[in-house]
């Protein structure tokens, strides 16, 4: 998950960071450990490319009084082209370093506005017949420019691989 944001401005507001999404999924390189609770360590990879691609970004956790707090951190995700070869082990021996196996395009976002304890729930989706995005909250559906995306506060994303 994203860092807390730690800073804040003159009004007392937090300032947003921003991040990649790739230094999100840096702990599935095949190098870097992690450490668990439990004091193991583990390394994470991808093995093989899958036709969907679900992430999930950490955006509620509870701080030291028990408290439910919400990460406003942006990560900022391509629509088109996410290419994770970078994080695959074993890619196919005759497999191209721009293997189009390895891109995948979002097809769907979804998001929290609000507190962790109420707020709302929408959904960026890609509609593929007229390549075009639409915003759907309850029964409202609006089109959406493809740019406010990639800077929501996304918290599942589900990508497809361009190539099968």
């Amino acid at each position: 998950s994203p860092p807390m944001p730690l800073f804040r401005d003159a009004l007392d507001r937090n300032i947003i960071p921003q991040v990649p999404l790739t230094s999100c999924m840096a702990k599935f390189n095949g190098s870097s450990f992690q450490e668990l609770m439990s004091g193991d360590r583990r390394q994470f990879s991808i093995q093989k490319w899958p036709p969907y691609l679900i992430v999930h970004i950490k955006r509620f956790s509870k701080n030291t009084q028990q408290l439910v707090e919400k990460n406003h951190t942006i990560v900022n995700c391509p629509i088109k082209n996410l290419d994770l070869a970078p994080f695959c082990t074993r890619p196919a021996d005759d497999a191209p370093a721009d293997d189009e196996r390895a891109k995948f395009d979002l097809v769907c976002s979804a998001q929290h506005d609000g507190k962790p304890a109420d707020g709302s729930y929408k959904a960026h989706v890609h509609f593929s017949a007229n390549d075009t995005w639409y915003e759907m909250q309850d029964l409202h559906v609006q089109q959406i420019h493809p740019q406010l995306i990639s800077v929501s506060e996304s918290y599942i994303q589900v990508y497809r691989r361009r190539a099968d």
